[in-house]
């Protein structure tokens, strides 16, 4: 039977099998950098319907806005979880199968619910007569390409097709961080600084948004596991270190590679934290709970904020009020998760069966024609 094209070499396959039994602060900072996120839109959309509103602190952290730093976290925990569940022999084929299988049901799922509910909500869907566009919605680009007009946008802001940009380049990525590691790291730096200075005349997407521009959040996080995990304390005693320096002091160097710099630290600290500090078992089990309903409730969070605040005062809500808003905004967002889960799943297994199966039947076809042909 032929086998698939397998992109690395057997020998760094081999030498990927490095991974510890247990990955906790996966699912812990993954629950963190959704919770910034949410945090971050909320405290947004409160300012936006009143400048002097009371809201949360920590819409600055570290001299650096939370949802920021929440996405730089998440994508750095994105770069992680590749590596993990790719720490056997890698078939490219499959890697691009299970990544669709991992967005796309989630995200079509969570685009139709929310369609539908504001669709009641306000009697008209959104979105104009150019129905061609719903092609950016049904590939997850839709938010990421907004700058270039209105779509059929209603879900996942631009970070659905910006991650999926970084997982098209994760085969060459992965071969680069096993094979190499500093040859990678100097053309993704290259890339980065060279793009950065010229940016404006090259591009009009938002800086922020370009996953060229942020190419070391994410090589971080594939090289994570193989190269920083093993220092152990040493990391968690100089990230923790490096926080502290930059609560007070911000480095003279442009927003975007701070960004980066304090993600790197930050990420350490967490993960480092995670793994090394025993938490009470109800904490852990909340926390992967968590984790394991991000992703949607991520994807509706910004519709559910959009819904609820406009029915508050938000100049006259008290700092508790506040505090009481944000959870329910948190508990309606997961719990909405919660609930689309169990489709996701069954969606999901649907689309593996016909994917997979389809990819099964093909190789057994090419197995057969290749006998016939040595048959005669």
């Amino acid at each position: 039977m032929a086998q698939p094209a397998v992109v690395s070499s057997a020998k760094a396959d081999a030498d990927v099998n490095f991974l510890p039994k247990r990955l906790f602060f996966l699912d812990f900072i993954r629950a963190v950098s959704v919770l910034m996120i949410i945090l971050y839109h909320f405290d947004l959309q409160l300012l936006a319907q009143a400048p002097t509103a009371h809201t949360i602190p920590g819409l600055v952290i570290f001299h650096q806005a939370i949802g920021d730093l929440g996405v730089t976290l998440f994508v750095m925990i994105s770069g992680v979880g590749l590596m993990t569940s790719s720490s056997t022999a890698f078939s490219a084929a499959d890697f691009y199968k299970k990544r669709f299988l991992g967005i796309y049901p989630s995200f079509w799922i969570a685009y139709l619910a929310v369609g539908v509910v504001l669709f009641l909500i306000r009697g008209f869907w959104v979105g104009d007569d150019q129905h061609w566009k719903f092609l950016l919605t049904l590939t997850g680009f839709d938010g990421l390409l907004l700058y270039r007009g209105t779509n059929y946008y209603l879900v996942g802001e631009w970070f659905i097709g910006f991650i999926l940009l970084f997982y098209a380049m994760f085969p060459l990525l992965r071969r680069g961080v096993l094979n190499r590691p500093v040859l990678t790291w100097i053309a993704a730096l290259v890339v980065m600084f060279t793009l950065h200075r010229h940016y404006g005349r090259i591009f009009d997407l938002n800086e922020n948004r370009n996953p060229l521009i942020r190419l070391p959040e994410f090589l971080f996080g594939l090289c994570f596991l193989r190269y920083v995990l093993p220092m152990g304390r040493k990391v968690l005693i100089s990230s923790i270190a490096a926080l502290v320096v930059f609560a007070f002091w911000y480095p003279p160097i442009h927003i975007q590679f701070y960004g980066i710099l304090l993600g790197i630290v930050a990420f350490c600290a967490l993960a480092f934290s995670a793994e090394l500090i025993e938490l009470p078992p109800s904490v852990s089990r909340f926390v992967t709970w968590t984790a394991k309903y991000s992703f949607l409730a991520f994807l509706v969070h910004h519709q559910v904020i959009y819904v609820l605040l406009p029915h508050f005062n938000a100049a006259q809500l008290t700092t508790v009020e506040v505090y009481v808003l944000f959870a329910i905004v948190l508990a309606v967002s997961f719990a909405v998760a919660a609930c689309l889960y169990p489709l996701v799943e069954k969606f999901t297994n649907k689309m593996r069966a016909l994917v997979f199966a389809q990819a099964v039947g093909h190789r057994i076809q090419r197995s057969i024609l290749s006998e016939a042909k040595l048959g005669g």
